[in-house]
């Protein structure tokens, strides 16, 4: 049997969560970035110790700056990559209300989680239908709560340390599925911020007796979930 979690939503409380999870992802990827730069400033040193050595009549070896030519140019993708996801991020504040792909949201939002479950020790993968899974909902918010259920499977992972999520389409719903976690981490009552962004989206959040939760998002939002 499952159980569901739902309450009227606290605008305030959202809005000051809210502003925590952009920042809280924000951090996140300036830490990435800097990263690419240390790497980079690494590289550049490289490059000019071989330029130094050049001009002493040292060999200048053509194979070695091939190769570091090579891991610069794939750094540089993998910060390109880094820079689509936050400019995505940055946009979902841009309107409070929009048609999104479901899949596509939650792909973003694990994504942007990666680096912070890594540290945690846990690995994440998605399952996408490979369809459109369009829903009316807040952008930003629906990041805000994906991104809670994912953090709670993460701090309750089980002995595997790797969370798994799927996307599907359900009865005028779109379910996103969240496995990986102890049979307490599923059980645990939704926490003020969840019950909060539940309501606010119209969304539902539901407990699979095998170990998974279920998050129930609507195809078109409850009209009193936006007032």
């Amino acid at each position: 049997m499952m159980t569901t979690d739902t309450q009227p939503a606290d605008w305030k409380r959202l809005g000051l969560d809210g502003l925590a999870f952009f920042g809280r992802i924000s951090a996140s990827i300036s830490h990435e970035l800097k990263n690419f730069l240390a790497i980079f400033n690494e590289q550049a040193g490289i490059l000019a110790d071989m330029a130094l050595l050049a001009e002493r009549g040292g060999e200048l070896h053509i194979e070695r700056l091939k190769t570091l030519a090579g891991s610069m140019q794939a750094q540089v993708k993998r910060a390109d990559v880094v820079l689509v996801h936050m400019n995505a991020f940055a946009h979902s504040v841009d309107t409070p209300e929009a048609n999104v792909d479901a899949a596509g949201v939650a792909a973003l939002v694990l994504a942007l989680s990666r680096r912070l479950a890594v540290c945690k020790g846990v690995a994440l993968t998605i399952s996408e239908p490979g369809v459109s899974l369009p829903v009316r909902t807040s952008p930003f918010f629906l990041q805000n709560l994906l991104f809670l259920l994912l953090w709670r499977a993460v701090e309750g992972a089980d002995a595997s340390k790797s969370v798994r999520v799927s996307v599907a389409p359900g009865q005028s719903a779109v379910l996103v599925r969240f496995e990986g976690m102890t049979q307490a981490a599923v059980s645990a009552p939704a926490d003020d911020r969840e019950i909060g962004l539940l309501a606010m989206l119209g969304a539902e959040l539901r407990r699979d007796p095998e170990g998974a939760l279920i998050l129930v998002l609507p195809e078109q939002p409850v009209a009193s979930a936006w007032c």
